[in-house]
């Protein structure tokens, strides 16, 4: 195989794994985007019940308050270990998705110039 035909081939699977790698950053950042909106939405109903009890502070409504604050807390909580965990696996993507554009821009790079007709010297 020539030296063009393989840098051809290379170029093709660089491309073909940061296509892939990008594809994983997309992934990874709709996972978090829906995670960070499904806290905002918890906290803004949370809000949304503090203004209407507030409004009329009976006992029963603000024991079932009290629940309603406990139960988000504990749901926040598990939303914020998701939002960390996902946020490290984005940069380590964004990471990866770095290396695999340099690759494949180098090796089209050395693709074309293998292409390229050589000048006498």
């Amino acid at each position: 195989m020539r030296r063009a035909d393989r840098l051809t081939a290379l170029a093709a699977l660089a491309g073909a794994r940061r296509d892939a790698d990008l594809a994983q950053l997309a992934a990874v950042a709709v996972r978090l985007c829906g995670v960070l909106s499904a806290r905002d939405q918890m906290d803004a109903a949370l809000a949304r019940e503090i203004t209407v009890v507030q409004s009329d502070p009976e006992l029963p409504i603000l024991k079932v308050l009290d629940a309603h604050i406990i139960l988000a807390e504990r749901a926040r909580g598990s939303l914020e270990t998701q939002i960390a965990r996902l946020a490290v696996e984005k940069e380590q993507q964004r990471h990866l998705c770095a290396t695999s554009f340099g690759r494949a821009d180098v090796l089209n790079r050395l693709r074309l110039q293998s292409k390229a007709p050589r000048q006498n010297r």
